[in-house]
């Protein structure tokens, strides 16, 4: 019986190429462009916008599973840098939605 392979969590983006709403790309340039993968750089931004977790998983195109795994601390996946970046587009959120 042959095993699955796990599913690799990469930085390669599924959908390469489309556009996000206007205010979402000037914050993946602007403000997460220590965040080196393009993937984990859109969901902030889409976060940073909505102020959600589903609605920011549905803008960038990124499972909200992969958000998740990314903040961890014990899985493997786990990225200390897109912590601190989500913390900030948290805030962002926050003085938006005031």
């Amino acid at each position: 019986m042959k095993r699955k392979a796990k599913k690799k969590l990469d930085d390669k983006h599924p959908d390469e190429g489309k556009r996000l709403p206007p205010q979402i790309e000037q914050l993946v340039g602007d403000l997460f462009q220590d965040i080196p993968s393009l993937k984990k750089r859109e969901f902030l931004a889409a976060y940073a916008v909505s102020g959600g977790i589903g609605r920011a998983a549905q803008l960038s195109g990124v499972d909200f599973k992969s958000h998740y795994n990314w903040l961890n601390a014990d899985s493997p996946w786990h990225d200390p840098a897109y912590a601190a970046a989500f913390a900030k587009a948290r805030e962002i959120a926050g003085d938006l939605g005031e």
